[in-house]
């Protein structure tokens, strides 16, 4: 069924009631977890656990990704049992709901959400594709239709995200912490965009790592992760270039590097030092001065530079983001030219 804007939908748009760049994180508003269950059981499915194979086209790839997560959870999390008092007539979908629904614990909430739809997004649609396949469907209509589905699915959440003023987007396979829809459409997406190819897997893969910790609230972990980024970023650049490899290949000389061989445009050469300040000082500096001190606190037993604050750490990730853009576009400029 193709989707429609209602009237307070529009209303909230032209007004900007219900729309305000302010986020809430620390539990899943009920409004939200009411859209989550349409949604799924509109995408996955609603249905009793011991629903026969094949009574449903999706039946079993839904029990499966239900049950998958349920388990998972309880595992990683220690719990005896998912829902106290559950019974055979209640759906998979619907223990999920309540699960939700009563729990206190808003990173056991994101785990679960951030599951359900790692899920629907890889193990969900190939095992649609592949038993469409064996059933005799054209595997390209397949495909495509199960291809739109989980797209406009994902897509749907991150507008319920939205709507609901929750501080969270799914991309590339993990929830990611958000403090500013503008800065995340401007620096955060652009950076997962530019290092999701074959020649920046390892800044990619370390720039989630960095989001993955935050959400988690390893707030330390998360700072050496960005940073670690960033410099993977350098250093592929300066690899597939065949420039120097600077030993060791910390912030302070991958960046020397890129700017001795003039990656930044020449007409920026007046910004050269605001800029080296920005990289060596700006998501390094808090890494070296934070993380590196966050655990000796000194006699008084309060950390020598202050509380490492998770605003703080989104502060280093966003200036992660941004560098890590104006790096890899200007090496895309470079090479093009």
């Amino acid at each position: 069924m193709q989707r429609v804007k209602l009237y307070s939908q529009r209303l909230a748009e032209s007004t900007g009631v219900g729309c305000q760049d302010i986020f809430e994180y620390n539990k899943l508003p009920e409004k939200f977890i009411t859209q989550l269950h349409y949604l799924l059981r509109n995408t996955i499915g609603d249905y009793q656990p011991t629903a026969p194979y094949g009574s449903q086209s999706s039946d079993y790839d839904g029990l499966c990704i239900y049950s998958n997560v349920i388990e998972q959870i309880c595992e990683e999390h220690a719990l005896i049992e998912f829902i106290q008092g559950e019974t055979n007539r209640d759906s998979s979908l619907d223990l999920i709901i309540r699960f939700l629904r009563l729990n206190n614990n808003n990173v056991i909430a994101l785990d679960l959400t951030e599951r359900l739809f790692f899920l629907l997004e890889n193990n969900f649609k190939k095992s649609v594709i592949k038993r469409r396949y064996t059933q005799g469907s054209s595997p390209l209509n397949s495909q495509k239709s199960i291809e739109i589905i989980v797209s406009e699915a994902i897509h749907l959440l991150n507008e319920r995200f939205k709507q609901n003023n929750f501080g969270f987007r799914y991309e590339d396979g993990i929830l990611i912490r958000i403090d500013s829809e503008y800065i995340h459409s401007e620096a955060t997406r652009p950076a997962l965009t530019l290092l999701n190819t074959s020649l920046f897997e390892k800044a990619h893969s370390l720039f989630l790592e960095a989001h993955h910790k935050l959400l988690k609230g390893e707030l330390v972990e998360s700072l050496v992760s960005a940073n670690k980024s960033f410099e993977a970023t350098l250093r592929i650049i300066i690899k597939a270039k065949g420039w120097n490899d600077p030993s060791p290949p910390v912030a302070s000389k991958l960046v020397d590097e890129c700017l001795s061989k003039g990656l930044i445009p020449p007409y920026l050469k007046a910004e050269i030092d605001s800029f080296r300040g920005l990289f060596s000082q700006g998501v390094p500096a808090i890494r070296n001065f934070k993380a590196g001190h966050a655990e000796l606190p000194d006699e008084s037993g309060k950390h020598p530079h202050g509380e490492l604050t998770t605003h703080l750490c989104q502060y280093a990730l966003n200036l992660a983001a941004s560098h890590i853009v104006f790096i890899v576009e200007c090496y895309k400029d470079s090479e093009s030219s």
